[in-house]
This record gives structure tokens, C-alpha cells and sequence, in this order.
């Protein structure tokens, strides 16, 4: 019979050999998906959420959009983080009934779509990946969104987006190198139960 060390070491070399590759597809859980990012979905209930992590991952709090403070849950993935990996937007279900998921926000870069888009991505690769990109500046923000995939990225706040008359650049004028500071993931449908 073998002795738990040989198991253990047994464990760390199958880990190692299983552990994705610098430039492999992202896990399942770091998966960034249509409505989906990881194991949560828009839509999903917040009862369910606050399960799939441990207490100390998770944190209430809120965002203020125009100065209207908004619910959201922040997740970080690893104790002492300072900055949330994900965060969670909040709403009611039509009925009133339960708290869901509107959307979520991606900060992590662990997190990536198939293609391999997610926050440091550059505009570059983004315009490769996603072709239906639209160009919308808000509240001091300015995404590249995708309809048929309900995505948003948003870009660095102090990137040259503007033209010399104070117009957003079309997307292809805006310099490839320009990174994406986060996603947000959507699901129309899934909202309007």
C-alpha cells in the first residue's frame, strides 16, 4: 500500500500537469462566457451566489452611478485581495420576490472569453475577436460594446479617445495598444424575469 506522501506527491504532479498553459483556454471557473462568467450567470440568485464561495470571498456594498447608489456583491478570489476579481450588479426579480445578478463586472485578468479576450486585453485583439463592436461614452466611461455576444469592455480612462474636435474616434482609429480595464456581462433576457 502506498504511503500518503506518494499520494500527495502523486496529486501536486497530476496538478501540474492539468494547471493550464500560457496561452491554453481558460478554466471553466475563469471562463467568461454569453451571460455567463465562471460558475455564475446573469439571472442567478443571489441566494445561490453567496454558496459558491467562501464567507470571507464575499462583500456587499455599492456602486454610485451619477451619484444613485446601486447594490453590487464584490467576490475576491484570494483572502487579503484589496480589489475585487468580480463585481456583481444586483436587482430584483419583476415580482419582487428574490435578488439576482443584472450583470458582472470582470476586473480579474485571470478571467478570459474562448477567444481569449478579458481585462488587459488590448483593443487590437478585441476588434479581431469581436466584430459587432459599438463605441458608447457614459458617466465618464467609454465601452466597446457587443450586442449579440451582451458584452461591454470598458477601456482605460485616459486613453486618446476623443478627435481634435472632442468626438469619439471611430473603433478603428483608436490605437490598438490601449488595454481593456474590465468586462461586463449581460443578459437582457435573463433580467426581465
Amino acid at each position: 500500500m502506498a504511503s500518503l506522501g506518494v499520494y500527495a506527491r502523486r496529486a501536486v504532479l497530476l496538478a501540474g500537469l492539468l494547471a493550464p498553459k500560457a496561452g491554453s483556454l481558460p478554466g471553466r471557473d475563469f471562463l467568461i462566457e454569453e451571460g455567463k462568467v465562471g460558475n455564475l450567470s446573469v439571472g442567478m440568485r443571489v441566494s445561490t451566489i453567496v454558496k459558491l464561495y467562501p464567507r470571507w470571498a464575499v462583500q456587499g456594498g455599492f456602486v454610485y452611478s451619477e451619484g444613485i447608489p446601486a447594490p453590487v456583491i464584490e467576490i475576491r478570489l484570494t483572502r487579503g485581495q484589496k480589489e475585487p476579481s468580480l463585481t456583481i450588479g444586483l436587482d430584483e426579480t419583476k415580482d419582487r420576490r428574490f435578488t439576482i445578478a443584472r450583470g458582472i463586472d470582470v476586473l480579474d485578468r485571470r478571467f478570459r472569453t474562448s477567444s481569449g479576450i478579458g481585462p488587459g486585453s488590448t483593443i487590437t485583439s478585441l476588434r479581431t475577436a469581436i466584430r459587432d463592436l459599438t463605441i458608447e461614452s457614459f458617466e465618464g466611461h467609454t465601452i466597446l460594446n457587443s450586442k449579440t455576444r451582451q458584452m461591454s469592455f470598458e477601456v482605460e480612462d485616459d486613453a486618446p479617445l476623443y478627435d481634435k474636435d472632442g468626438r469619439l474616434k471611430l473603433i478603428g482609429e483608436i490605437p490598438g495598444e490601449i488595454p481593456v480595464a474590465s468586462v461586463w456581462v449581460y443578459n437582457v433576457a435573463a433580467t426581465l424575469r
